[in-house]
């Protein structure tokens, strides 16, 4: 018995050996890979490099080893709009590949000139205030040398529009612009988001406004295509009773006009 599965063995072991690719007739799986016409050139993939069977048909293949990358270069800076571009070379296949980097242009002073009250003459605030079991709602909107206040009946639900008094509108003005650029500053400390061009954060930030001071949390910052402000919301709760709370949205920088 013993000799027969052992006269088995040695035969499917003889005709292993003798078995071949269909296309080139040399042994597929052979350690060596002897006698196997090989392409000169690379086959590759994200990872590795080797040499294919000329035969389309043999799965043989040889010197296959994992990417040489060399230093990455910088090809294409990044820009607000796009991301840079970082190119390493496998020194062996020449394959390349494609790393991306972010726009870090952002710095303080960045901020600091983003935040000027001269960049912010005329924008829209909306105001939602909750204290307690009180809401009420402010729609503001300040051009170039008028104040308007948009308010809501509590009763009837109607709205009107009228401009504010030459010195509450100044005293707004420089409130809520100067209030405006503390927030913005803050964007330095939110992660950059490249496809909505905008800046965002889950925490929160101390703030002191007028000599009070707040928590700002939620607050997200859009740019336009010159890198200035066009949306800003955020939330700012009192630091000292947090069941008072005012959620903000500045707009329309630079665009308010009279409200029909």
């Amino acid at each position: 018995m013993k000799r027969t599965i052992t006269a088995i063995l040695c035969l499917i072991l003889v005709l292993g050996a003798f078995t071949s690719c269909a296309g080139c007739g040399k042994h597929p799986t052979d350690p060596a890979a002897k006698g196997h016409d090989y392409l000169p050139q690379w086959s590759t993939n994200a990872t590795h490099h080797w040499h294919d069977c000329s035969d389309k048909t043999c799965t043989a293949q040889i010197d296959k080893a994992e990417h040489t990358w060399s230093e990455p270069t910088l090809v294409k800076e990044a820009t607000v709009k796009e991301p840079g571009e970082l190119k390493s070379v496998c020194t062996v296949c020449q394959r390349s590949k494609i790393e991306y980097v972010e726009f870090k242009g952002f710095d303080a002073s960045f901020w600091t000139d983003l935040a000027k009250a001269s960049n912010y003459e005329n924008y829209t605030l909306s105001e939602n205030t909750v204290a307690g079991d009180v809401y009420a709602s402010a729609l503001y909107y300040f051009t170039a040398d008028k104040v308007y206040l948009t308010s809501v009946n509590v009763d009837t639900s109607e709205m009107t529009t009228e401009e504010v008094g030459e010195a509450t509108a100044e005293r707004l003005r420089s409130y809520y612009t100067n209030f405006l650029g503390t927030v913005i500053e803050l964007g330095q400390k939110c992660e950059y988001v490249l496809i909505s061009r905008s800046f965002a954060s889950s925490e929160s930030f101390d703030v002191t406004v007028d000599g009070k001071a707040y928590k700002i949390s939620e607050l997200k910052i859009e740019l336009d295509d010159d890198l200035k402000v066009t949306k800003l919301d955020f939330v700012m709760t009192d630091a000292e009773n947090s069941a008072v709370k005012y959620d903000y949205s500045f707009s329309a920088y630079g665009t308010t006009v009279k409200p029909e």
